[in-house]
C-alpha cells in the first residue's frame, strides 16, 4: 500500500514538473510550432552546420517566425528567426525586452562561459561593457596581427610539403592571435607542429559543453561519471591559467613594470588601466568570464571564416584576381604589413 502511494506521488509530482517546465508564456502562445526532432536527430548525429542549417529551413515551412516544439522537453524553450528585419528588431530591442541568457551554477555552461558579457544584464553588463568598448580599440593592433601573419608563412614553408586541413592550420593564427590580443600570452602554436597541452584542454572543453546529448539532455552532466569529473578538473586546469595570468598582469601593473608596446596593449591590461582610471573594483573571476567568452567568440569563428573566403577565392578565380589586384594596388607587390589607414581603402576607390 506504502509503494502505491508513493509513486502516485512521484508520478502527480513529475507530471506538475512537466506541465509547468513546458508552459508556454502567453507572448508565444500564437508562435507556430515546427517538429524539432530532425533537427535534435541531427545534432546527436553531429552533422555540420550548413546541413543543419538546411535542415531548418526546410521545418520552418514560410513562418518567419517559429517555435521548435520537441526543444520545450529540453533545457531551453527555443524560438528560431528566419526573417533578417526579424532579427534586426531582436538585436536592436533594449535588454528590458529582450534579455540575454543568464546561465547558473551547476550548469556546464556557466562552469566554462560564467557571466561574460555575452551572458550577462544589468549593471554588471553595463560596467564591463564601459571597460571593455575602449580597451577593444587599444588592443586590436594591426601590427601585431601582421607580424603573426608573417609568423604563419614561416610555419607553412616549413610544414606544409603536403596536403593540410586549412581550417586546423587557420585556427592555430587565430590563437596565436588571440592570446597576445586577449592577455598577452604566447601559445607558440606557430613554432612546432605539436598543440601546445593548454589548447588541448581549451579545446576538450569545448567539445564537452557542445556535446548535442549533454545540451538535449542535460541531467546527464550531474551523474557521478567519470567525464562530468574529467571536465571539471579541465576546467579548473583551463582557470588556473587564466587567473595566474590575471595576477601576472596586476602584479606588473601596481609595480609598475608594463612599460613598453609588446606588454601593454592586450584586452586584460586595457580593461585593468581603464578600471583604474574608472575607480571600478575590478573581480578576479569576472575578468576571467570576458577572457574566456573573449578567446571563444574569436578562436573557431574566425578560422571558420578565413577558411570559406580561402575556399570561395578558390572556386571563383576571377575573384581571387580581382582581390590580388586590389592587394598589388594598395601595397605593391612586395610582402609587406598593411598599416590601419591602408586597411581602410575601399574596394570600390581601386577596382570599377
Amino acid at each position: 500500500m506504502f509503494l502505491i502511494i508513493f509513486f502516485t506521488v512521484l508520478l502527480i509530482i513529475i507530471i506538475h514538473y512537466v506541465y509547468n517546465f513546458n508552459k508556454i508564456p502567453k507572448e508565444s502562445e500564437n508562435i507556430p510550432y515546427v517538429s524539432g526532432l530532425p533537427l535534435m536527430w541531427a545534432l546527436i548525429r553531429q552533422k555540420p552546420h550548413d546541413e543543419v542549417e538546411e535542415i531548418m529551413s526546410k521545418t520552418s515551412g514560410d513562418h518567419e517566425i517559429y517555435l521548435v516544439e520537441q526543444t520545450r522537453f529540453g533545457p531551453f524553450k527555443q524560438i528560431n528567426f528566419v526573417s533578417p528585419e526579424c532579427v534586426k528588431d531582436l538585436l536592436m530591442a533594449s535588454e528590458d525586452v529582450a534579455p540575454k541568457i543568464e546561465f547558473h551554477p551547476g550548469s556546464v555552461f556557466y562552469d566554462f562561459f560564467g557571466k561574460g558579457l555575452p551572458f550577462s544584464n544589468g549593471d554588471l553588463w553595463k560596467t564591463y561593457r564601459k571597460l571593455a568598448t575602449p580597451a577593444f580599440n587599444s588592443a586590436l593592433r594591426t601590427d601585431m596581427i601582421g607580424e603573426t601573419t608573417m609568423e604563419l608563412f614561416t610555419f607553412m614553408e616549413k610544414n606544409l610539403s603536403g596536403p593540410t586541413d586549412i581550417f586546423i592550420l587557420l585556427q592555430r593564427i587565430t590563437i596565436e592571435i588571440l592570446g597576445k590580443m586577449a592577455f598577452g600570452h604566447q601559445f607558440n602554436c606557430l613554432k612546432s607542429l605539436e598543440i601546445p597541452h593548454m589548447i588541448n584542454v581549451y579545446k576538450y572543453i569545448i567539445s564537452f559543453v557542445e556535446s548535442p546529448l549533454r545540451i538535449i539532455f542535460p541531467f546527464i552532466n550531474k551523474l557521478p561519471l567519470e567525464s562530468n569529473k574529467k571536465f571539471l578538473a579541465a576546467i579548473k586546469e583551463f582557470d588556473n591559467f587564466i587567473y595566474e595570468i590575471i595576477e601576472k598582469k596586476k602584479d606588473e601593473m601596481n609595480n609598475n613594470k608594463i612599460n613598453n608596446k609588446e606588454n601593454s596593449n592586450d584586452l586584460l591590461t586595457k580593461m585593468l588601466e581603464y578600471s583604474k582610471q574608472e575607480g571600478i573594483n575590478t573581480d578576479n573571476k569576472q575578468l576571467r568570464d570576458e577572457m574566456v567568452n573573449n578567446f571563444v567568440a574569436g578562436h573557431d569563428t574566425t578560422a571558420g571564416a578565413l577558411t570559406v573566403s580561402l575556399y570561395y577565392l578558390a572556386k571563383y578565380p576571377e575573384i581571387q584576381e580581382r582581390a590580388r589586384s586590389e592587394v598589388i594596388n594598395i601595397l605593391g607587390d612586395k610582402l609587406t604589413i598593411p598599416t590601419s589607414e591602408q586597411l581602410k581603402v575601399s574596394t570600390l576607390e581601386i577596382i570599377p
